[in-house]
């Protein structure tokens, strides 16, 4: 079985190579450019998908940190400061698993009203564990409606089809962008693990 054994390991090999996962990730990401927020068109609501918060263990419990998915926020308080739409929607994510006693979305809410949303304007959804419970909730508040839709690139193709299932109209704004720009170098022909993490995402 010497071939195959060969065979795994160039397998192997090729999968960490920077130049390998690099243009995975644009194939990915639909070779999508991140937009800006001041050419961003008009919409009933901005629309912020969850899943950039995590619990950890602190002196006294539990606290909730950003993970590398906060982009999302912090793009979605743009669009709403800039006066993209007139209302910003939240999401009340929660996992079965999760230790901590409220939603991400009550914590991002807080978050928000910090950097001078008025409560008012931001809408918080049920609980919801996914992005189709995701995307039934903003239908259910905004039937029909027009949203601007803020999740990683990677994620939009996927959750503009779902949300589009729901009956709104979708104008996409992709961020979290997992290609860097670098020139290319001689390392990006050497495997690293961290290619091989990056090409394995990718593929999952």
């Amino acid at each position: 079985r010497r071939g195959l054994a060969f065979a795994a390991l160039a397998t192997l090999w090729v999968l960490s190579l920077p130049v390998v996962a690099n243009p995975l990730w644009r194939v990915i990401e639909q070779q999508a450019l991140r937009p800006a927020v001041a050419t961003a068109p008009q919409a009933q609501a901005v629309v912020v998908l969850g899943g950039m918060t995590a619990d950890v263990r602190a002196e006294q419990g539990f606290e909730t940190e950003w993970n590398g998915n906060a982009d999302r926020f912090w793009v979605g308080l743009e669009l709403f400061k800039a006066g993209k739409a007139p209302r910003l929607f939240l999401m009340a994510g929660r996992l079965p698993w999760e230790k901590s006693q409220t939603t991400e979305g009550d914590w991002l809410r807080q978050k928000a009203i910090e950097f001078g949303v008025p409560a008012e304007e931001i809408w918080l959804s049920p609980e919801v564990q996914n992005t189709h419970q995701e995307a039934q909730a903003v239908a259910k508040e905004l039937p029909g409606g027009n949203i601007l839709l803020v999740t990683s690139a990677f994620h939009m193709p996927r959750a503009r089809a779902v949300f589009e299932a729901q009956g709104l109209q979708v104008l996409p704004f992709p961020v979290d962008f997992r290609v860097v720009e670098n020139e290319t170098t001689i390392l990006d022909f050497l495997p690293s693990a961290g290619a091989l993490g990056a090409t394995t995402s990718a593929m999952r």
